[in-house]
């Protein structure tokens, strides 16, 4: 089990290339789940904005290089509506 604070910044690889890192992550208060990780595209995008990854979408886990590995394609989140809290 880890802390959401130790894993926020880890770096986010599509199935292509990176998009971005974990700026948060949305909590099910009826469960305590996370079913979305927050992304911030700003270090890819140059229009850089967050998007919603939902937890499903988790292939691996890199702990000690800090990153996460996501079986989308860099389309796919390039396409997706902007996440605004």
């Amino acid at each position: 089990m880890r802390s959401t604070d130790e894993v926020k910044g880890y770096e986010i690889h599509a199935t292509d290339q990176k998009i971005g890192h974990i700026d948060g992550f949305i909590l099910n208060d009826e469960d305590w789940s996370l079913p979305y990780i927050i992304v911030d595209t700003r270090n890819w995008l140059p229009s850089g904005y967050k998007v919603l990854i939902s937890h499903k979408c988790i292939e691996a886990v890199n702990w000690a290089g800090g990153s996460i590995v996501v079986n989308v394609s860099a389309k796919n989140i390039k396409e997706s509506p902007p996440f605004d809290l």
